[in-house]
């Protein structure tokens, strides 16, 4: 029997025993009354994989100009769902439908929230991040009340067999996404039992614009400093699309543009928050964007002769961003440069670098072709 099978079995108790009983309302309220939004806000929702409601009713208790859009995959809790919409009068204020949470939606809506609660545990947590990521809006948050990774969260997920997942695994598999963690909850020690088995995350989705790039490169070109676009944004200029959201921006600038650079950046808001050498070093602004820069120096030669050793071929790319030509990497050195790290991180990497070999028929490289062997 699967964990669908025991929700069914389980429709007509679910809500009195497991929800009320165990004290999952509780930390339903608790978790919700740590959202960041104020209490009139006029919030667009969407509940994926909502169950009877639990997190509906509890966001609308706390915030009830919200708008809720909630689906689940189980239709036995969600004709509990629909009688409970009834019985409170909020037919008004909550849409519900079948549907999957990796699978992607019949609409492109954003939402200003997105909730699991306790459901990414039943599915694949890297498909299942990926497809609702993008019905967050940029700014938007992410709220996932999951079951902890201990002894007790384990025994729990054998009895519903679920899966449960380390806090780093949870945090890396959404910054995958652009969704960086803004508080890690737990629940106080008056809700003891619960607090043994749940715990939350607020994650905020980050992102730079297409337009905020352009903007941000021809900003500079107008004060006569020159840089070339790496990194994601440096392969969608190759590409001319956008293939995935980005948080920050990637440059190579020379080390003599770097104090102008700087100047702009920080009359901008943005402050240093990471050096990983003298010449390479990130800037972020309050809404979380990221300027990661590289930076070198030419020779008399026209090659690079300190700092970040780029090639001299590899400054030699164009492409374009949003309908502006911007100089970028090379698509062969893109290719170079991203193919190391493609174990590492797949779902970033692997479409980039197919895409770029595709365009510019450049042979797939070996630590492509082995990754996909394994698979």
């Amino acid at each position: 029997m699967n964990s669908q099978q025991r929700y069914s079995l389980s429709a007509k108790f679910y809500d009195s025993l497991i929800l009320r009983f165990f004290g999952y309302e509780i930390a339903a309220d608790y978790f919700v009354e740590q959202l960041p939004f104020g209490v009139n806000d006029n919030l667009e929702v969407l509940d994926a994989g909502a169950g009877t409601g639990l997190y509906s009713f509890a966001i609308l208790k706390r915030f009830p100009n919200a708008k809720i859009t909630a689906f689940d995959l189980n239709d036995e809790l969600l004709a509990k769902f629909r009688l409970k919409i009834k019985q409170k009068e909020l037919s008004n204020k909550i849409e519900i439908f079948n549907g999957d949470v990796i699978l992607p939606l019949s609409h492109n809506k954003q939402f200003d929230l997105v909730i699991t609660g306790g459901v990414l545990e039943h599915v694949d947590l890297d498909k299942a991040v990926k497809n609702l990521s993008q019905y967050v809006k940029t700014g938007g948050y992410f709220l996932n009340a999951g079951v902890k990774n201990n002894m007790i969260g384990r025994f729990v997920g054998s009895i519903w067999r679920i899966h449960t997942f380390s806090k780093e695994k949870v945090i890396n598999v959404f910054s995958n996404y652009n969704l960086n963690l803004e508080k890690y909850l737990l629940l106080p020690a008056k809700y003891f039992f619960m607090g043994l088995v749940k715990e939350a995350y607020i994650f905020k989705k980050l992102v730079i614009t297409s337009k905020e790039v352009v903007d941000f490169y021809t900003q500079l070109e107008n004060i006569g400093v020159e840089i070339w676009v790496d990194g994601g944004w440096g392969v969608d200029a190759l590409l001319g699309k956008q293939l995935r959201p980005h948080k920050d921006l990637d440059i190579a600038i020379q080390w003599k543009d770097v104090p102008k650079l700087q100047e702009v950046l920080v009359a901008h808001g943005y402050k240093q928050v990471r050096e990983d050498s003298q010449w390479n070093f990130v800037l972020a602004d309050d809404k979380g964007h990221e300027i990661d820069i590289h930076a070198f120096i030419y020779g008399n030669k026209g090659n690079v002769v300190e700092g970040i050793m780029y090639p001299a071929e590899s400054l030699t790319g164009t492409g374009v961003i949003n309908g502006r030509s911007v100089k970028c990497i090379s698509a062969k050195y893109m290719v170079e440069f991203l193919a190391p790290w493609i174990h590492k991180w797949p779902e970033k990497y692997l479409d980039a670098v197919s895409a770029l070999c595709e365009k510019y028929e450049i042979e797939l490289p070996e630590e492509y072709k082995k990754f996909i062997n394994k698979k």
